[in-house]
């Protein structure tokens, strides 16, 4: 009986593949530096058992109904937007995902963009950057401390929970949020529910930590900009597609909110002539939030277990 057989659509940490030879799993990656498109994603898994896939594949219907014979698709990271599920069910074909082992590298990312954007680090990096700073003063480049504000998450889940943990603990801060259901907490509560209205207005840091669905897309509009504090900084390392990448352009360009730290655009990357880049209170990251050795490694280790268990 030959062996079971994957593709990988782009190439992952070697502790992942080391784990599908011990398991006698073959595997082919895509080896092109353009990530594979739709047509070359139907070729490439033609003959195969099981895909890894990435948060930015393509895997709607055509794909699903083309890759039929799929036993198993695992994709490396958590979000599934970008998966048909309900086709993926209709099929039979098993849908897995790596949660839990990027959360606290996504927690930690959002609480240094929280940091930097209050600070304004990027203004202050390109007037250094420039020759614009000649000399300390002390009233140069002052930004917000963070100890005793308001943090508003949107989305309490892992991750969310995780960013609450560390602002009320590690930063005293008081913690807001607005999720689907109400959380129920071991303990004490650090975190309080409010309306999606109190969010808004009493958020001096805004934090973005949902799935992407038809309800959260775009809700992040002009509206929801103006109801937040002028002063007030928004933070989105979930999905682009959230905030409206122009309404948020012109918040800031027209002084409504302080600041934004992005780790995620849309379109994503943001196109290069997009007048956001010129803004000195906006930084954009090139999706990094579960960039750091250890979560990468895991986040393969367990999208390859994911295939083994399927397969065997």
């Amino acid at each position: 009986m030959p062996a079971a057989k994957i593709f990988i659509s782009q190439e992952i940490p070697q502790e992942g593949l080391i784990l599908l030879q011990q398991a006698g799993i073959a595997y082919e990656i895509w080896g092109e530096q353009e990530r594979p498109n739709k047509a070359q994603l139907i070729r490439s898994c033609s003959e195969m058992q099981g895909l890894i896939s990435m948060v930015t594949d393509p895997i709607d219907g055509e794909f699903l109904r083309s890759s039929r014979h799929l036993k198993i698709l695992s994709q490396y990271g958590v979000g599934l937007n970008n998966i048909d599920l309900p086709t993926a069910a209709t099929l039979g074909i098993p849908i897995t995902n790596t949660p839990d082992v990027l959360t606290n590298a996504t927690a930690e990312l959002t609480i240094a963009l929280m940091m930097a954007s209050a600070r304004n680090f990027k203004l202050a990096m390109q007037d250094l950057r420039q020759g614009k700073f000649k000399h300390w003063a002390p009233c140069d480049y002052r930004g917000k401390s963070l100890r005793g504000k308001v943090l508003g998450i949107f989305g309490l889940g892992r991750i969310g929970m995780a960013v609450a943990r560390i602002a009320h603990d590690g930063l005293g801060m008081r913690v807001l949020y607005h999720s689907r259901s109400e959380k129920k907490f071991l303990g004490k509560a650090f975190a309080q529910a409010v309306s999606w209205r109190e969010l808004l207005a009493q958020s001096d840091i805004l934090s973005v930590h949902c799935d992407l669905n038809e309800t959260s897309r775009g809700i992040f509009d002009r509206t929801a900009f103006l109801a937040m504090k002028q002063d007030a900084i928004f933070i989105n390392t979930s999905r682009g597609a959230v905030h409206c990448a122009d309404d948020l352009y012109l918040a800031l360009k027209e002084n409504k909110l302080m600041g934004a730290g992005l780790d995620v655009t849309d379109p994503e990357p943001l196109p290069k002539n997009h007048p956001a880049w010129q803004l000195s209170n906006l930084l954009i990251l090139p999706h990094i939030g579960s960039a750091t050795y250890e979560a990468r490694k895991e986040m393969a280790i367990l999208a390859c277990k994911n295939i083994a268990t399927a397969l065997s």
